[in-house]
């Protein structure tokens, strides 16, 4: 185990970091942060354990903490793609969208063919937040074009808001059902969506697509703005 061989060799800092991981993986943040401040203070240039340190604080709701590892990471490894992506979910999650935007663009910069376009999504949703549509709506255009299966409700779905306040309701009607077609919900409560949908289209206009798709947006995830 590793206790057994730190109390060995207390002075393997992989031992500590791998502790560290394996403690994170049964969701004991606190520990494996202690593990990984083990790790870091016999080897501080251990760019790996201060990579595992941010992502398990930001995990825990200790964002600032996480991002200020993410930036050990890149004076380490400057060029760390994922560490630039994770920093800027981190700095989006607590508002910092102007950063943000920043950090998708250096991991987009650093990592242009990344299969499932993940950072041009994440840009996506940053820009949607600052309310600049038409750059949003572009980044998850480039998301769906990367291709890939992963969070593909989110890369239709992104585009629904941007779309609607454009006012480019039909292409927001086929961007939600996109949307629903890819994201496995129970089929009554998709039947019931698109009965709804329906009844708002003939009633009201398509305008009123708008808070059907915001509860929808909410549903899967998506912290939706006051727009």
């Amino acid at each position: 185990s590793f206790d057994r061989a730190l109390q060995l060799k207390p002075d393997l800092y992989y031992a500590w970091a791998n502790r560290g991981d394996a403690l994170e993986n049964l969701a004991n943040c606190e520990e494996a942060i202690s593990s990984y401040d083990k790790a870091l203070e016999i080897k501080p240039d251990y760019y790996q354990a201060w990579f595992a340190r941010a992502s398990t604080l930001c995990r825990i709701g200790r964002s600032e903490e996480g991002i200020a590892s993410y930036d050990k990471v890149l004076e380490i490894k400057p060029n760390h793609s994922v560490a630039c992506h994770g920093r800027a979910l981190a700095l989006s999650g607590i508002g910092r969208y102007e950063e943000a935007v920043e950090g998708f663009r250096k991991a987009i910069e650093l990592t242009p063919s990344d299969s499932n376009g993940t950072s041009w999504m994440c840009l996506g949703s940053a820009l949607r937040s600052l309310r600049r549509d038409e750059e949003s709506l572009a980044c998850f255009d480039k998301a769906i074009e990367m291709g890939g299966k992963h969070f593909e409700y989110f890369k239709w779905g992104g585009r629904i808001i941007p779309l609607l306040k454009l006012g480019r309701f039909k292409e927001a009607f086929v961007s939600g059902y996109k949307c629903l077609a890819s994201f496995k919900i129970d089929q009554g409560f998709r039947e019931w969506l698109e009965r709804r949908t329906s009844i708002y289209i003939r009633k009201f206009g398509l305008q009123k697509l708008i808070p059907v798709w915001t509860s929808f947006l909410q549903l899967i995830g998506w912290r939706v703005r006051d727009w």
